[in-house]
């Protein structure tokens, strides 16, 4: 009987032994695979434990719960060509190779966004549409961005500032280094594209085709370029240090949108099949056919390589861009002034072209690394820059013969606003002023306009384009040939609806040009006038000759004298070099004007090319010296008269009360039938001779 219980007990003991050692296999494989679950979860599950958290608190419905263990163990599956899984990791904003020193590389983690996303999914279901809006979303937002950057239209496309501070210079470079490093979507594209495309990601992504491989390469590598580009853009745009990074911060954010949508959608902000599919792409591993160098140190020059090239190829472009603003590219290459002249009123005939002057290395051809203007016709005044008083200033010779290289921009006639600006058309946005020797003080000027023209091209086809000058043809006229001669007023008449203030009414006024071959001009409009034969008795003729020209804001009305026998025209031309010597309203210290007309702003409808249809005013001497006499606008004394085209166009000098225009064709020039009770060549007066009860 012992023994038979010793035998049991021992038959137990073994019995005992074997389920411990069976408990202990169990408990031994039951730790294995949780050690392996817990190594997947800690490689793409980081966020897990917050939502099982989340769960546990009392707030969490049991529903809840259940779904987050569903969730839970659809983490464990690797499986993921339906788009149904998701693993999390808020960890894994740097992809990288997989492998450890001494291995051959041949796997890699995908870029955590949209464009994997739309690589890995299943084909025409929500997630594509998800992936697609979001794409088309930031697309747009960065076309129309680099539409907004751009001026359209102009020379200078991109609005580069002419000029910028060494300052902001050295951060454009910075920025340009921080740009390309913080691109990563151009980056990873590039990568992308450089470790090729596996059939054998199909066993873990069976949607991974090839035509959706290149697809979201492309895309992505578009995208990326276009948020370089306008990034690139506005750095170069700036100058101002602070303008520069603020723009860059901004669009920071702009190309970062699909990682935006791609951490909502892991966050389980949209659908459960999104969250699960964000979750499985931070941590699947995917075979690429390249097989790396086994150095991670290599590894890491491989990936540098391709951000060096960017560098390389941005900042050499930058470099082209800093030695055009060096040379001018994007300055104005010539600019267009005109002065106000009711308060000063010899700045008037200052008006007109300005050109650049110098290239690189030429002698005295830029100030504060600015460049300097001189006047286009005369060369004897300048708009350069002034260092003492940070400001744009106009400065004229004090001598006649002086050469332009001698005058101090800093002995000024006339000063902007105090600006640091390169852009000398800014100013034009700003005030101006002089010295006023009445009130020995500065004022402002009345008016002042200075644009940069569009560089001339076809000369509105009647003339030549040399420099960014045009030359005009004969009987055309403007700075850009704007006043056509096919179209402007070739002869003028006073209007029967005015008195007749000029005198002689019959005799009209005539383009100088037409009683020669050769053009006259003055401030690039035509020169008008008139020959006045008077027999004053049998032994005494006079004839006078009346001038009508462009003085820079204004027309001027001149009465002179002709001695017998000598050439008007002549005379003419010997009164216009004599004004443009003395700058004042009177011509040489002889003659001064009689009348002057309204203002006529440039480009503006009343800017002609001739002195039709404005009014007039008388002329008062202001100032009488040994050289000259200057005249000034007296607007108390109107002129009861008015200039009218003797001719006719339907559409640029139509007939007046409901006359009608006898021409060809619109190109040219004819004559007015009147309405029976209307008289003069527009038809603009009332007949006398007929009662108003006709």
């Amino acid at each position: 009987m012992s023994s038979r219980k010793k035998k049991q007990k021992a038959s137990l003991l073994a019995h005992s032994q074997l389920l411990s050692a069976e408990e202990e296999t169990k408990k031994r494989k039951s730790d294995d695979f949780l050690g392996k679950v817990e190594d997947n979860l800690n490689e793409g599950e980081e966020n897990l434990n917050e939502r099982e958290e989340f769960n546990k608190s009392p707030a969490s419905s049991e529903s809840s719960k259940n779904g987050l263990f569903l969730r839970h163990n659809l983490y464990s599956n690797r499986d993921i060509g339906n788009c149904d899984d998701e693993t999390s990791s808020d960890d894994f904003s740097k992809r990288h190779l997989i492998g450890v020193e001494g291995e051959s590389l041949t796997e890699k983690y995908l870029s955590a966004d949209i464009f994997t996303m739309l690589y890995l999914c299943k084909n025409n279901t929500h997630v594509t549409i998800f992936c697609i809006i979001i794409a088309l979303f930031q697309f747009t937002i960065i076309i129309l961005l680099i539409i907004s950057a751009t001026n359209r239209g102009t020379d200078n496309v991109f609005g580069i500032p002419p000029q910028i501070t060494e300052v902001v210079r050295f951060c454009q470079f910075f920025a340009i280094l921080l740009m390309v490093a913080s691109q990563d979507d151009f980056v990873n594209a590039i990568a992308y594209f450089s470790d090729g495309y596996s059939p054998l990601i199909l066993e873990k992504a069976p949607h991974a085709s090839l035509f959706k491989y290149y697809l979201c390469g492309l895309l992505k590598l578009v995208e990326g370029g276009l948020s370089l580009f306008i990034t690139f853009v506005l750095i170069v745009q700036g100058d101002q240090v602070l303008g520069i990074f603020l723009n860059f911060a901004a669009l920071s954010f702009v190309y970062s949108i699909d990682d935006v949508f791609f951490c909502l959608a892991g966050n389980f902000f949209f659908t459960d099949e999104l969250g699960v599919l964000v979750g499985q792409i931070r941590t699947l591993k995917v075979p690429i056919p390249t097989r790396y160098p086994s150095s991670e140190n290599n590894i890491s020059s491989y990936r540098l390589v391709h951000i060096v090239y960017i560098c390389t190829f941005v900042i050499v472009g930058w470099l082209i861009l800093v030695v055009k603003q060096y040379e001018g590219a994007f300055s104005c290459e010539s600019i267009t002034v005109q002065f106000g002249d009711e308060s000063f009123f010899t700045f008037g005939s200052f008006s007109g072209a300005y050109d650049r002057i110098g290239l690189m290395g030429e002698q005295k051809d830029r100030v504060g690394n600015r460049f300097i203007y001189l006047r286009r016709t005369y060369k004897d005044a300048i708009f350069a820059y002034c260092k003492n008083e940070m400001a744009w200033t106009f400065t004229s010779v004090s001598e006649e013969g002086e050469n332009y290289l001698n005058i101090d921009p800093c002995d000024y006639d006339a000063k902007s606003a105090e600006t640091k600006t390169y852009n000398i058309e800014e100013t034009g946005n700003t005030k101006w002023f002089t010295w006023n020797a009445v009130s020995l003080q500065i004022s402002e000027f009345d008016f002042f306009s200075l644009r940069c023209p569009d560089q001339c091209t076809d000369c509105n086809g009647v003339g030549n384009c040399n420099d960014n000058v045009c030359t005009c043809t004969p009987g055309n006229y403007g700075l850009n040939c704007e006043f056509k001669g096919d179209i402007l007023c070739k002869e003028l008449s006073q209007s029967k609806r005015k008195e007749a203030s000029f005198g002689h009414v019959s005799t009209p006024f005539q383009i100088a040009s037409e009683f020669n071959n050769s053009s006259i001009s003055f401030h690039e409009r035509p020169v008008y006038y008139r020959n006045i034969f008077e027999k004053k008795n049998l032994f005494i003729n006079r004839t006078q000759s009346d001038i009508i020209l462009f003085i820079g804001r204004r027309w001027a009305f001149y009465r002179i004298e002709i001695t017998e026998g000598s050439d008007p025209l002549a005379k003419v031309i010997e009164i216009l070099e004599g004004y443009s010597s003395t700058h004042t309203s009177s011509i040489g210290h002889e003659y001064g004007p009689k009348y002057f007309s309204g203002e006529v702003t440039f480009g503006a409808r009343s800017d002609k090319g001739s002195p039709i249809e404005i009014p007039w005013y008388g002329a008062v001497l202001i100032g009488n010296g040994p050289n000259s006499t200057v005249y000034q606008i007296d607007k108390r004394s109107p002129v009861d008269a008015e200039l009218l085209c003797v001719k006719c166009n339907s559409l640029t000098n139509p007939c007046h009360n409901k006359g009608i225009c006898d021409q060809k064709d619109l190109d040219t020039f004819g004559v007015c039938e009147c309405e029976s009770k209307y008289i003069g060549n527009l038809c603009e007066a009332d007949d006398p001779s007929i009662p108003d009860w006709w």
